[in-house]
């Protein structure tokens, strides 16, 4: 669209108003330009974000291996907190080291929680177990689970903290 204008054209009687956003423009030039030039059938997640269909699929990861006997799974050790670590008192931290020192793991993760079916929500570790609250654990579900998940909430309530777990 050419939005130069004859300045001849405009008439001294009329009133124009101009409008002009708070947000400094050039930060998201190359965005709206890279819009621009993207093919309607490359848009991501089209069918949600320009279609508003409602029926949110599987992610592709777990969509691609159809022929794939075993169900997509993940591992939720890397994200299980550390109760032993957190809550032990001095004396009890001691011991703990002293027990790795011949061999035994005591912060040890769950070996359960390596290889967990993604979409068998009944085997996945608790709440607790993960660090969350009730709202963090559900996005967490929807996260892994579908191919489009909003996580949002006011600030302080563990968006970021959920995300880095994702």
């Amino acid at each position: 669209m050419d939005l130069t204008i004859d300045l001849q054209d405009f008439s001294r009687k009329n009133v124009y108003e101009m409008v002009e956003t708070t947000a400094y423009f050039e930060a998201y030039n190359p965005i709206l330009e890279g819009l621009q030039q993207t093919k309607d059938e490359d848009l991501p997640f089209q069918r949600y974000l320009i279609d508003c269909n409602k029926d949110i699929q599987a992610p592709q990861y777990l969509r691609r291996n159809r022929f794939v006997s075993a169900a997509p799974s993940f591992d939720f050790s890397s994200i299980l907190v550390d109760d032993a670590s957190s809550n032990a008192s001095a004396h009890s931290e001691r011991l703990l080291r002293n027990l790795s020192l011949y061999g035994y793991n005591a912060h040890h993760k769950v070996p359960q929680f390596k290889d967990v079916p993604v979409l068998d929500v009944h085997r996945w570790p608790s709440k607790e177990q993960l660090g969350l609250d009730e709202s963090q654990y559900e996005a967490l579900k929807i996260a892994l689970t579908k191919e489009v998940a909003v996580i949002q909430g006011p600030p302080g309530t563990g968006k970021t903290f959920l995300g880095l777990k994702v």
